[in-house]
């Protein structure tokens, strides 16, 4: 048994496969977290979208045509204010974002922003707003990575990795179709 054990060892050092299988974890780890985080942002942006524009907007509020348009614009507003506020990076689209973070900032999202580009982005399009949910997803999914990168202080390179693999994975979750994440960052 020993002897089995010192040849898989001596494989993986030789392969240097010991960093790979850690990347490769945390790379699943991250995907899986961030198609959960996807999964809970869907669900509250339903929550808020039903409240608001259904149960209230559209059944208690019949007389008010003014309304469909102040609502939506008092949403973004909130939204826009919030991500100004406390962290500008979160504001905008959110895949130009990624794609800044990932080549000028070294893959370096500050741990706030999956925070803050949820809650704006849930203001703003459950309010009524025009805007899709790949955008934050992928912002909030690569924030997750970029997180786990920089608490473990990988290299630059494996930063950027987990980066990638948590806005696939939200973006994955999102859309329920697990190959079009990865298709989206190859």
């Amino acid at each position: 048994m020993a002897m089995i054990t010192s040849s898989i060892q001596g494989f993986t050092r030789f392969f240097h496969l010991e960093s790979w299988f850690r990347l490769l974890l945390l790379c699943i780890l991250t995907g899986i977290v961030s198609g959960l985080g996807a999964l809970a942002f869907d669900s509250l942006l339903e929550i808020v979208s039903k409240t608001v524009l259904f149960d209230w907007l559209f059944h208690v509020n019949k007389s008010g045509y003014l309304l469909l348009i102040v609502v939506p614009a008092f949403g973004a507003l909130c939204g826009g204010l919030l991500a100004r506020w406390l962290a500008p990076e979160a504001s905008g689209h959110g895949t130009d974002a990624v794609i800044d973070s990932f080549h000028t900032a070294k893959g370096y999202i500050r741990a706030r922003i999956p925070l803050v580009k949820g809650v704006c982005s849930v203001l703003t399009i459950g309010s009524g707003g025009s805007a899709g949910k790949e955008g934050p997803i992928a912002q909030i999914g690569a924030g997750f990575g970029s997180m786990v990168g920089t608490l473990l202080r990988l290299p630059v390179h494996d930063r950027r990795i987990l980066m990638l693999a948590g806005a696939a994975g939200g973006i994955g979750a999102i859309f329920k179709a697990p190959l079009a994440g990865v298709e989206t960052f190859i």
